[in-house]
């Protein structure tokens, strides 16, 4: 069923399905004025898929495409899209506005978050450790991307202060993020770590914690690897860290 919607002044009188619009977005480069064409067409009356499209292709338009969506947002409201188009377009405007609605709500948003992920470094470190406290799964794991921006800022103790517990979370992919997050740091107390959750977390976990010493690479790696050999039973874990022992051992040759 075709739309009538609203755009600029040569656009009038015509009407666009889906179909047409999503043809249009996929050969953006040959419309003129595209973030006009962008944010005039855009309407809540559209599904949500070619809504996405139409925010996604304003957001990588970065400041153009940022004045249009706060224009956008003004008038439909925060929608879910336009808070995700709004971090694409890494305009520091659009932090405000981010940090903003995820002050202005009693809850954590999730989208709010995962948009403004570009800005981790930046966020304070006190907020990200609230927000990889929170009891909702999926806004811990959005915290510890936003850690892992932040992380570079931060020594090894504060690090450790910050991500030991997340290493006991009861959810397996808190625990394997988390070890994605401290295996880029080489200190024997971080290998320690990792070697801990080698030997009392869950399967998957353990295996990536064994994966992680071997990256990290550095002596420190090389003796926990040599220690956790010797306590871990015969399997596949053992067999793991023997096979990441002798590649660390190859890159010192």
């Amino acid at each position: 069923m075709a739309l009538k919607l609203r755009r600029p002044p040569n656009f009038f009188h015509m009407e666009y399905n889906e179909k047409e619009i999503l043809e249009k977005i996929n050969n953006r480069k040959k419309i003129k004025a595209e973030e006009d064409w962008l944010s005039n067409i855009y309407s809540l009356n559209l599904s949500t898929s070619i809504r996405e499209s139409i925010a996604e292709q304003l957001g990588l338009l970065a400041e153009k495409g940022w004045l249009k969506i706060q224009i956008l947002i003004k008038k439909y409201g925060p929608q879910p899209e336009l808070i995700k188009a709004a971090g694409i377009s890494h305009q520091k405007e659009a932090k405000k506005l981010l940090l903003d609605l995820l002050y202005d709500q009693k809850k954590f948003n999730l989208i709010v978050l995962q948009a403004l992920g570009c800005w981790g470094e930046s966020l304070p470190i006190g907020l990200i450790t609230e927000i990889i406290k929170d009891s909702n799964q999926e806004i811990r794991l959005a915290g510890l991307e936003l850690l892992s921006f932040k992380a570079k800022e931060l020594n090894d103790n504060e690090l450790i202060s910050i991500t030991k517990v997340m290493l006991n979370d009861i959810n397996e992919q808190i625990v394997i993020k988390t070890i994605k997050i401290l295996q880029r740091r080489d200190s024997l107390e971080i290998c320690k770590l990792l070697a801990d959750v080698a030997k009392n977390g869950s399967d998957k976990a353990s295996y990536n914690a064994i994966i992680g010493l071997g990256s990290i690479g550095t002596e420190a790696s090389s003796y926990t690897l040599s220690e956790l050999c010797k306590q871990l039973p015969p399997g596949k874990h053992y067999d793991l860290a023997i096979k990441q022992i002798k590649s660390q051992f190859r890159g010192y040759k």
